[in-house]
């Protein structure tokens, strides 16, 4: 979310901002038992208690989600849409292959993301890869191949990292050094989440798109984790909502094409704001 952080954060007259670690990653604690979407929704209304922002208040803020950030986002305004002026979905899913058998295989995520984790996970039980490894596993299943190879137009001395490929590396690295790693208690929890994760199609038209007063859906053509037609499939049970395709975009769009993911986020949230302040919800 860096990306997304310092731009906004450029604006402090007209944003403010607030990313967190969800349950079982990074920073934040590592419970046990079994993780859903619906309860991650709830530690969201327990961390805005703890700040300025009072989840009591309707129409108090706007929600961004990336993957399974974007189901726990579904989770949330299902249940509480009331409080959203605006909700952006990025690379995301309503889950369970929409609860129909015909769709299982669209659930499922390609052949070669469900290789990837397989092989990252397996690794990890085992305890036999190293950094470099995951770094380069991670790398190729968060963007298309076309585009890692493509030269790196990102910041003036990329010319030392000539590829997206060797720019992507280096960013992860340096979260390495910075960031705790995820204990695989609570890796193996989120999976968990993930794939009971389900927003019925009836929960979408009636409790979201009927209240929330503008939704976006982002989703890129090339995404090695969700189907794209997830998203479309989205759109076709919130027809109030705006659905954008990037083209030649992998599963994580807002570091792949940040400007121009930032401007999406930032036309959404001031089209969710003005849609309020005009009444009628």
């Amino acid at each position: 979310w860096l990306p997304q952080v310092e731009y906004f954060a450029s604006k402090p007259d007209e944003y403010s901002v607030l990313i967190f670690d969800q349950r079982g990653y990074g920073n934040s604690q590592v419970p046990r038992g079994r993780y859903t979407t619906s309860q991650m929704a709830l530690d969201i209304l327990s961390l805005l208690a703890e700040t300025d922002i009072a989840p009591a208040d309707a129409r108090a803020f706007h929600i961004v989600g990336v993957s399974m950030g974007g189901m726990i986002a579904l989770e949330l305004a299902k249940r509480y849409a009331p409080l959203l002026k605006s909700l952006t979905l990025i690379s995301t899913t309503s889950g369970r292959a929409y609860g129909a058998a015909d769709r299982f295989a669209t659930g499922l995520p390609p052949l070669r993301g469900v290789s990837a984790i397989a092989r990252v996970m397996g690794g990890r039980l085992l305890g036999i890869d190293s950094d470099a490894f995951r770094i380069k596993k991670f790398t190729t299943l968060l963007f298309p191949a076309q585009w890692l190879d493509e030269p790196c137009e990102r910041l003036p001395h990329a010319a030392r990292v000539p590829s997206n490929r060797q720019w992507f590396a280096e960013t992860f690295q340096w979260r390495y050094r910075y960031t705790h790693r995820q204990a695989l208690p609570g890796a193996l929890a989120q999976i968990a989440a993930t794939l009971t994760h389900r927003v019925s199609n009836a929960e979408l038209r009636h409790n979201i798109d009927a209240h929330v007063p503008r939704t976006l859906v982002l989703t890129g053509d090339d995404d090695n984790l969700v189907n794209p037609d997830n998203s479309r499939h989205l759109l076709a049970n919130m027809p109030r909502a705006r659905l954008v395709r990037l083209t030649g975009g992998g599963h994580a769009l807002n570091m792949q094409f940040p400007a121009r993911v930032n401007r999406l986020i930032e036309e959404n949230v001031n089209e969710g704001e003005d849609l309020v302040a005009q009444g009628g919800w």
